[in-house]
């Protein structure tokens, strides 16, 4: 394994960021299609064109992009990116909502999942 400076170790995160970024720009546009019948691998695989067509080049990565898709903090990062990228416009007018008895109970939980540490947070 080659020894990369601090310096070099960022710049190659930067890119492999900005790549997968992107990446992740096309599978939720695949998924948000809803293609029926279509299996993961399949996404995936049009999620690559969509990628290449425009980008104009191929998504070499998806090796990072495999380890970095369930991980907590780059799911955050993702939700993140996707809630700067919406317009600030209008809000859609809401339905009205009827109001629910004391005696309804949910059964839902949220769990609430810890962060892994940052890099200060490390040393």
């Amino acid at each position: 394994m080659a020894n990369r400076s601090g310096g070099s170790l960022t710049n190659r995160w930067s890119v492999i960021q900005k790549c997968t970024n992107k990446f992740c720009a096309a599978v939720a546009q695949v998924e948000s299609l809803h293609p029926s019948g279509a299996t993961e691998q399949d996404k995936i695989e049009r999620a690559k064109i969509m990628y290449r067509e425009t980008e104009k080049a191929t998504y070499n990565m998806e090796y990072c992009w495999c380890l970095l898709r369930h991980q907590l903090k780059w799911q955050q990062h993702v939700s993140m990116l996707s809630t700067k990228r919406k317009p600030h416009g209008k809000r859609p007018a809401m339905a009205e909502s009827t109001p629910l008895g004391d005696d309804t109970i949910d059964d839902n939980v949220d769990v609430i999942f810890e962060r892994p540490p940052g890099k200060k947070a490390e040393k």
